[in-house]
């Protein structure tokens, strides 16, 4: 009963106050960059603890941002709806490259990981008598949805000048993944 009563006394004193935050007022479409003219403050009721809007406060912060998504007019601003650049940032591209089990090691892969991407054999072949062409990369996401069966697809950004050669080399389903550096991406 004590606690019936201290969370109507709550309820109580924090109705009519507010916070302000901050509210799209007008479509925004993916990688625009955001003026200040897009943003509108709007007030919030202080419980609404569960939205995770930005501060009206940090609209300073906001000048120069990107959308990262679509924004529709009335949508509150969340800090992951802007982002400086979008990714790939310039000279970087993203590569899915889809793997078995065996194709990877078997521990859990995250963005910001530090791999390279090594060319195999054909099934049956003989190992390379030379160091295997690979590349550098860096992991951006991992999906294992299994929506392609036993794969996994890792998008991984590497340097725009090697993308096509790891996009070719990862359509023939011969690379394999090699862990480098936990989280040095």
């Amino acid at each position: 009963m004590a606690l019936s009563v201290l969370a109507s006394v709550y309820v109580t004193s924090s109705q009519g106050k507010t916070v302000e935050a901050l509210a799209v007022n007008k479509e925004i479409s993916r990688g625009t960059e955001i003026a200040p003219s897009d943003i509108a403050v709007v007030e919030l009721p202080s419980g609404l603890s569960l939205i995770s809007s930005i501060p009206a406060d940090q609209l300073e912060q906001i000048k120069g941002m990107v959308a990262a998504t679509d924004l529709k007019e009335g949508q509150l601003l969340a800090s992951d709806s802007v982002v400086p650049e979008l990714a790939p940032p310039s000279g970087q591209s993203i590569v899915g490259v889809a793997l078995a089990p065996n194709q990877m090691p078997t521990s859990a892969l995250q963005a910001g990981d530090a791999v390279r991407v090594v060319e195999t054999p054909a099934v049956g072949g003989e190992p390379p008598a030379e160091a295997p062409f690979s590349i550098a990369a860096t992991v951006v996401r991992v999906d294992g949805g299994g929506a392609l069966g036993d794969q996994i697809v890792v998008d991984v950004q590497v340097a725009s000048n090697n993308a096509a050669a790891l996009a070719a080399r990862a359509a023939t389903g011969r690379v394999a993944l090699v862990i480098d550096a936990v989280g040095a991406g």
